[in-house]
């Protein structure tokens, strides 16, 4: 039973780190689940970009090729009408030379003025450090634009980091439940099952299954026992009326004790000569006293070790049954015991891994991104440096929060932020945990008092 309760607590805390494991995998995958989600989501949104941008240019080849070609024709047009009046218009043809030259360095220094309004506008979008916050803006608020640097949205973030803090202190309890006079609701649950399961008795014969299971006899069956006492008093009962009851055996049964009555010695006497000699009476004493020979005085009869096919000339080792049957019950429990210790030592040999390389191997392959989701960060680089609405905040980082990249989203840097959490963490953090001491039951936990109280039962 010590072994059984130790074994319980050693496998309960196995399955409560194994749950624990699994939540922990549950959650990091859930967190990939929502990064791939957002990716996918901000891919959509640059392709949707890129997808206007390429048809806006091709809108302006469009306009390009018509005017190449209106330009091609009015060429075409002039040529003719030079050929067919070169000598007339030759003077014409010079001083429309001139005013051409002249069109074409304005267009010249048109090209150059749109460039650097382009260069300028590109300028506003540039997000060095990648961080979400342009350049522009970094240089407003005085920050380093080569280093990321950490902001909150308005109001959100902020209501998000005291629900945090709430949480953190729930999770404190739950976490530790010990620590703060509760228990786990599967380990109470456990151990009232481990507390009703001591008392079942299906075949109701007084025994529980679990004493039952232990002396190997069937639950279903009545099993029947007696008491110390009833045992003492049989022995001592016995003892008593055991000499009376020895005398009572021989006078009432003499001849088992090599005795007989006189009427019977007598009738005995009368029919002697009727029986046969003497001679075959004795040999039929010797066949049957040679039933209960035992030769090498091992305790079996020599017939017992013919039946056994045993050598009756050498003493032969043997159990009852009650001694094999505990021999048994012990070799059993040691051979679980060792057959675990063979897998648990040498997993391997057994198709079997640790949990501990399970897990590093989960974590070395969800550290790696795959090359659809390289591919796609590659293409969508040079998008993130857009900022719609010159708010500081690029579009990317806009989609990756959640807010309206056409609108100015106020925000706050990590100074401002921490200062902020800093006067409200200490409070959500000791409200979450007053949430779960005050009503344990909704976060699936029970007081020690209880757990405790049910152990004593």
């Amino acid at each position: 039973v010590t072994e059984r309760d130790t074994n319980l607590a050693t496998y309960t805390a196995a399955l409560a780190e194994k749950d624990g494991t699994i939540a922990t995998l549950n959650e990091f995958i859930t967190e990939k689940d929502a990064a791939n989600t957002a990716l996918v989501a901000e891919r959509d949104t640059n392709l949707a970009t890129y997808t206007a941008a390429l048809a806006e240019k091709d809108e302006t080849i469009a306009t390009l090729n018509e005017s190449i070609t209106e330009k091609d024709a009015a060429n075409t047009a002039l040529v003719t009408e030079r050929d067919t009046n070169l000598a007339t218009y030759t003077a014409a043809l010079a001083e429309k030379d001139g005013a051409i030259a002249t069109l074409n360095e304005s267009i010249t220094e048109k090209d150059a003025a749109y460039a650097e309004v382009v260069t300028e506008r590109d300028a506003r979008f540039v997000d060095t450090d990648a961080d979400g916050i342009t350049d522009v803006k970094e240089v407003e608020l005085e920050t380093d634009p080569n280093v990321g640097t950490v902001f909150y949205l308005d109001n959100t973030e902020f209501e998000i980091a005291v629900a945090n803090a709430r949480e953190t202190g729930q999770r404190d309890v739950i976490l530790n439940p010990l620590g703060y006079g509760l228990v786990s609701n599967a380990n109470y649950q456990a151990i009232v099952a481990e507390r009703d399961a001591r008392f079942l008795d299906t075949d109701s014969d007084g025994l529980t299954d679990v004493r039952e299971i232990e002396l190997e006899t069937d639950i279903a069956a009545e099993t029947r026992f007696y008491l110390q006492g009833a045992f003492d008093n049989a022995i001592a009962t016995s003892n008593l009326e055991g000499r009376q009851a020895g005398r009572s055996d021989v006078t009432g049964n003499p001849s088992n004790f090599n005795l007989t009555t006189t009427d019977a010695y007598n009738a005995i006497v009368l029919e002697r000569d009727a029986r046969p000699t003497l001679d075959a009476f004795n040999a039929i004493i010797e066949e049957r006293n040679a039933r209960f020979v035992d030769t090498d005085k091992d305790g079996l009869t020599d017939v017992k070790e013919i039946e056994l096919e045993t050598d009756s000339a050498v003493e032969t080792t043997f159990y009852l049954k009650r001694t094999y049957d505990e021999a048994v019950a012990t070799s059993s429990l040691e051979g679980r015991q060792a057959g675990r210790s063979d897998v648990i030592g040498n997993p391997d040999d057994f198709n079997l891994t640790t949990v501990e390389a399970f897990n590093a191997v989960i974590a070395e392959r969800n550290a790696r991104p795959t090359q659809a989701a390289y591919n796609a960060l590659e293409a969508e680089r040079d998008a993130r440096f857009v900022d719609t609405d010159e708010d500081g905040l690029t579009d990317v980082k806009e989609i990756e929060l959640e807010t309206d990249s056409t609108v100015e989203t106020a925000f706050y840097l990590q100074v401002a932020y921490d200062d902020a959490v800093a006067a409200s963490n200490s409070q959500g953090r000791q409200t979450g945990r007053s949430d779960v001491t005050e009503t344990p039951a909704i976060f699936y936990l029970t007081t020690i008092e209880a757990y405790n109280s049910v152990i004593a039962e």
